[in-house]
């Protein structure tokens, strides 16, 4: 059996669930990668037809192959014409709406992998009978206990996303935490951005007097740029508390990854975390506004500051512990590694 996974060079969260899905396949079969050369944001029809044929490919899957343009289905599409590849679709539901659903462009996938429980309701109801529920899985790792009277919380804000939508909340984050910080001394958060500190700063040029303000903030700690595995595992065992309430999410991976080592959450009110976040395992952040986006199915939530702030003020070590062991239980009992390969596997023997 030869698989092909489309991966991707630049998009951060594509990037990791291609290579979750790459790693999972890999335990049962040759897996191939297909990097875009181009860095496209869709598998375009000469590369993919030309790695089709020279690696004999039975399975291709991809992520959000609708992504920006209609090309990335179609060009998968003229390849499972001309070699009779099969296909399947890893779709991000905040990436469509109504219209792109009922242009029924999957229709010729063989299976639809949705990674939550949200986007499979939502495919089965527009008789998608091709949908499959898989939630990804992840090895739990054992977190380095840290002895530091501080609460540390994290908020990673990746490379910020298109600049208009600003899709990580991280101006409200960085408000709240400083209005914290009047109340509480005993908190720290890391702040992490993909961006350099000149481009974080152009990417909020509005703000710039504000964050300029906030870089001062003594119980602030900042990393910009790139970070490689191990200073990202040092960040994840130096960190309580991972706060990441985002405008919008197709999964949701840094939830998972600070998961893996039994960090508990602030997130959004919103799916697909509603699905597996609860009073027992995280905090579920309110939204002071919503905001339909496009047509798109999953709207913009705006943290609501106060609330965020009233958490980062009441939030105890004591509160950490005690949700550390429930988020450890998710990820054994939900998004479990094993049950990922047997479904993955389970998926693969149908489709051929």
């Amino acid at each position: 059996m030869q698989i092909g996974v489309v991966g991707y060079k630049t998009e951060r969260g594509l990037y990791y669930l291609s290579q979750l899905f790459q790693h999972a396949l890999s335990t049962f079969s040759s897996v191939q990668v297909l990097s875009n050369p181009l860095n496209e944001h869709y598998p375009v029809f000469e590369f993919v037809s030309e790695w089709v044929d020279s690696n004999k490919l039975d399975v291709i899957i991809s992520f959000e192959s609708n992504a920006k343009s209609s090309l990335g289905i179609l060009n998968l599409l003229k390849v499972k014409e001309c070699f009779g590849t099969k296909l399947i679709e890893v779709p991000m539901v905040d990436c469509f709406g109504h219209k792109w659903l009922e242009s029924r462009g999957l229709d010729g996938f063989d299976a639809i992998i949705c990674v939550s429980q949200f986007a499979y309701n939502l495919f089965t109801s527009y008789s998608y009978n091709k949908a499959v529920l898989i939630r990804p899985g992840f090895k739990r790792v054992d977190k380095i206990q840290t002895t530091t009277d501080e609460l540390v919380y994290l908020h990673p804000s990746g490379s910020g996303g298109v600049k208009h939508v600003k899709r990580k909340n991280s101006l409200e984050v960085l408000q709240a935490f400083v209005e914290a910080t009047k109340i509480r001394k005993d908190i720290r958060l890391l702040f992490y951005s993909q961006l350099s500190m000149p481009k974080f700063l152009d990417f909020y040029s509005n703000d710039k007097g504000l964050i300029n303000e906030i870089l001062q903030y003594p119980q602030v700690t900042y990393n910009f740029g790139h970070l490689d595995r191990e200073q990202f595992i040092a960040l994840y065992n130096s960190t309580d508390v991972l706060c990441y309430p985002t405008k919008k999410e197709g999964l949701g991976l840094c939830f998972f990854e600070a998961a893996r080592y039994g960090i508990p959450a602030i997130v959004m009110n919103m799916t697909p975390y509603n699905e597996f976040i609860e009073s027992g395992n995280g905090w579920l952040c309110r939204a002071v506004e919503q905001k339909q986006w496009r047509d798109f199915f999953v709207k913009l939530h705006f943290v609501d500051i106060p609330y965020l702030t009233n958490l980062f003020v009441t939030i105890t070590k004591e509160d950490v512990l005690e949700k550390r062991a429930a988020v450890c239980r998710l990820i054994d009992d939900l998004y479990n590694w094993d049950s990922f390969i047997l479904n993955l596997q389970q998926l693969i023997s149908r489709v051929v």
